[in-house]
């Protein structure tokens, strides 16, 4: 899961958390009618709130509070929200933002995206909320997969290597898990090594990005050990049928999925039988379009809009996330909507220079948080590797220098093979499939940058 925040708001007791959970336990096995009835009546409150405390939702809210008073039901009331996009976030975060009646300060904080290289997309948090909603999901998958307490986890991010076995932290703690966690590095961390320690320490679970665990299992057919996984629970990147395959035959075991985005928290969850994912219908209406902003039918690709049920303080309406989905048929497990694929979030990996496949290095960099960045995309060649930007204002030499010296790092390359470019027309083609990066199978050309971006007769300067 993308969210960083940290489960630990004072607000969030054994009893409330747990009741949260069963609520969700009690809602996955409901009818249609219930479900949709409860979606109503949260979304109808943050409509109201949202009415009532800002000047700027107001106006745009008129015809979905006309829509609530002539008793309309939950799809008719969405069809009358307005559709929010990322661009909305970008340009007014401080106008949209809303405070909860009976509420303090030190009650909010501000989050911003990740997983993309364009311009940050900021979001105001109210946290009894987050953690509560963060908490219960958590929880609530561990409860769908069955997931047994007394088994320790590995978790790998990018960076973090702390390995040190310790009690797993809240929101388990609060329901006295017993297992014990520890961190490693995928990036500091060869999957030999990595490997090793699974062997060595018998971990039950492992919690990974899952580009990564497609590497481990590669190294562990390669030489196989004695690894005995109940569980692997993946973040991130994309998880297709091929590296399920993969999972079960190095690991003996399934991945389980999640979809999430730090603007609205978890999205959906893997069924605890088949290979597709439920949303968390209490927590949001999903809607899932053409280009033309019309219903695709399931199975079908389609843009994902999603209507936050939750999100007080800042109210997102058919939120255009900048994914695209396949919709999947009814699940008899769980009657929430299926997504039998997320094609949108891709991170892909790159050969490093002795031939090793490596995750990119990219990252807490400046590049990724620029505020001088409209728009950035990054272009891997064979011979090069380029940043485009549209800017707000030129950039000056040392961050120019920065730029340079941050590429190179993030796909192990010497320096002279990068390359900055920046446009002030800003007319980037949409991408909807949010990358990291793009893979160029080609040399370098500024011919082709102006293709990919679309910039026509602008030349990039």
């Amino acid at each position: 899961m993308s969210e960083k925040i940290a489960y630990s708001h004072p607000s969030l007791t054994p009893a409330l958390l747990l009741e949260e959970r069963n609520h969700l336990a009690t809602m996955s096995r409901s009818k249609t009618e219930l479900i949709e009835a409860v979606q109503r009546k949260a979304l109808e409150e943050i409509i109201f709130l949202a009415s009532e405390k800002s000047s700027w939702w107001r106006g745009r809210l008129k015809l979905a509070v006309s829509a609530i008073t002539a008793g309309s039901d939950i799809h008719e009331i969405v069809r009358q929200l307005p559709v929010t996009t990322r661009r909305d976030m970008q340009d007014n975060f401080s106008r949209m933002g809303i405070d909860v009646p009976g509420s303090s300060r030190q009650d909010y904080s501000t989050g911003s995206t990740s997983g993309s290289t364009g311009q940050m997309v900021r979001v105001y948090k109210y946290l009894p909320d987050v953690h509560r909603i963060l908490s219960a999901s958590v929880l609530m998958e561990a409860y769908f997969q069955k997931r047994k307490d007394n088994f320790d986890t590995l978790s790998l991010s990018l960076l973090d290597d702390e390995y040190e076995l310790k009690p797993m932290g809240r929101p388990l703690s609060l329901i006295n898990w017993r297992g014990l966690g520890a961190k490693l590095s995928g990036a500091k961390r060869s999957p030999d090594e990595i490997l090793d320690e699974l062997e060595k320490h018998k971990f039950g679970y492992l919690f990974a990005n899952a580009n990564l665990v497609r590497l481990l299992a590669r190294a562990q057919l390669q030489n196989p050990r004695k690894i005995k996984l109940r569980e692997i629970i993946s973040w991130v990147d994309l998880v297709d049928s091929e590296l399920r395959d993969l999972i079960k035959q190095a690991f003996g075991c399934r991945i389980i999925d999640r979809y999430s985005a730090e603007e609205l928290g978890p999205i959906a969850v893997q069924c605890p039988k088949y290979d597709h994912l439920h949303l968390i219908s209490p927590y949001l209406y999903m809607e899932i379009v053409d280009e033309n902003g019309d219903a695709v039918p399931a199975g079908q690709m389609g843009r994902i809009q999603l209507t936050s049920l939750w999100i007080r303080s800042m109210p997102l309406f058919r939120y255009q996330l900048g994914d695209l989905v396949v919709a999947g048929p009814p699940c008899k497990k769980v009657n929430w909507p299926t997504i039998e694929k997320v094609a949108g979030r891709v991170r892909d990996y790159i050969t490093g220079p002795g031939g090793e496949l490596r995750m990119a290095r990219l990252p807490s960099t400046s590049i990724r948080n620029s505020p001088n960045f409209l728009d950035s995309r990054i272009y891997l060649f064979q011979d090069k590797a380029v940043l485009l930007a549209a800017t707000a204002r030129p950039s000056t030499q040392q961050e120019i220098a920065k730029f340079h010296e941050e590429l190179v790092y993030a796909f192990y390359l010497e320096p002279g093979m990068s390359e900055v470019l920046f446009s002030n027309s800003g007319k980037w083609r949409e991408i909807w499939k949010r990358r990291v990066f793009e893979q160029i199978d080609e040399p370098y050309s500024k011919k082709r940058i102006m293709e990919l971006a679309n910039l026509e007769d602008q030349e990039p300067g």
